[in-house]
């Protein structure tokens, strides 16, 4: 598998893992399934005015570990010493 190089990134893309651009290229009209953890702004700008419907499949997760992990994936890191939860929870 080799990296396919797309707007200069060297980020590897094939089959398994299409470009973001390749994919708005393409379009989604012809997807059964769509996988794409983004904002929800996303899926508005593309999927409001369509009119087939769609099904959004949102997971369910404890409130904390979600919590953990979108911070986590905004690179926050929490301070569980300092004692200031909710200042630390609000700047997530």
């Amino acid at each position: 598998h080799a990296a396919q190089k797309v707007n200069g990134s060297t980020t590897e893309f094939g089959r398994r893992r299409v470009h973001p651009s390749i994919m708005e290229e393409i379009g989604y009209e012809d997807c059964d399934y769509i996988s794409h953890e983004i904002d929800a702004s996303w899926w508005q700008s593309r999927f409001y005015n369509w009119t087939i419907p769609i099904e959004l499949h949102v997971p369910c997760r404890d409130p904390l570990q979600h919590l953990m992990s979108q911070c986590n994936y905004m690179n926050f890191r929490f301070n569980c010493s300092s004692g200031k939860f909710k200042e630390q929870v609000l700047r997530c």
